[in-house]
């Protein structure tokens, strides 16, 4: 099965440039790199025409509706994966092992391994985030998205994401395939990508306050009620990766 992986980027020329050099390093692996840009303003276009990248360059209303593009053009029998633009995959051989974890394990819909978060030059791990083997959603477990790759027959199966989520919508949608759906999980005790620390949900105490309202509200439109203390182990979880 091919690796469809996408990036969305938007005014991303500064930090772009990593997540291609990481994509291209890739070794034994069979994938499709594709770009959803939603038209930048500054470099970003010249920098994916200049790298041989397959893009798209539309406008969007957002990362996930720009994500819901990539996902819908994707052929059926693909497997999905997300490089975000500030992000790079950790190793040459990171999409080898999840391409050889679903041959090893045909049954499973979705693959997920392990994630690293790191400053902004990529100088310096700031904290490591062990998925571990698969649990509830209910004791705040959850898998990181940036090293989830699934199966394109499961967004056939649940839907994309939702645009009214916010930024919690990469969690909602887990929340939907995995803890109601129920989709076949594999984990790979290996580190995929490495993140840098930032990010929309977490770019201020405004953004952490919306971030947990969609949690919550993410938790209702799935189950029928909010579950506060889901979000509250889901946040302390957060607490280990920096030891």
């Amino acid at each position: 099965m091919r690796i469809h992986l996408i990036t969305v980027c938007y005014n991303s020329e500064q930090t772009l440039g990593d997540t291609i050099k990481s994509v291209k390093s890739q070794l034994d692996c069979d994938f499709l790199y594709h770009a959803q840009d939603g038209q930048s303003k500054d470099g970003t276009v010249a920098l994916l025409e200049r790298e041989g990248v397959n893009f798209v360059s539309e406008q969007d209303a957002g990362l996930y509706d720009a994500l819901n593009k990539a996902v819908a053009n994707a052929g059926s029998q693909d497997i999905i994966g997300f490089i975000h633009a500030d992000d790079v995959l950790a190793s040459p051989d990171a999409l080898k092992a999840v391409q050889v974890c679903f041959k090893e394990h045909p049954n499973a819909d979705a693959v997920y391994g392990d994630l690293e978060y790191w400053n902004e030059d990529l100088s310096k791990k700031v904290r490591t985030w062990k998925s571990g083997k698969q649990a509830s959603f209910a004791i705040g477990w959850m898998p990181p998205h940036p090293a989830l790759y699934i199966k394109k027959s499961v967004f056939d199966k649940v839907g994309l994401f939702r645009l009214d989520m916010g930024s919690a919508a990469d969690f909602e949608w887990m929340l939907r395939a995995i803890h109601i759906h129920k989709i076949k999980l594999h984990y790979l005790p290996k580190t995929l990508v490495k993140m840098r620390v930032g990010g929309m949900s977490n770019a201020n105490l405004a953004a952490r306050k919306s971030g947990l309202k969609y949690d919550l509200k993410a938790w209702e439109v799935n189950t029928g009620k909010k579950n506060y203390l889901a979000v509250l182990l889901k946040k302390l979880r957060k607490i280990p990766q920096y030891f």
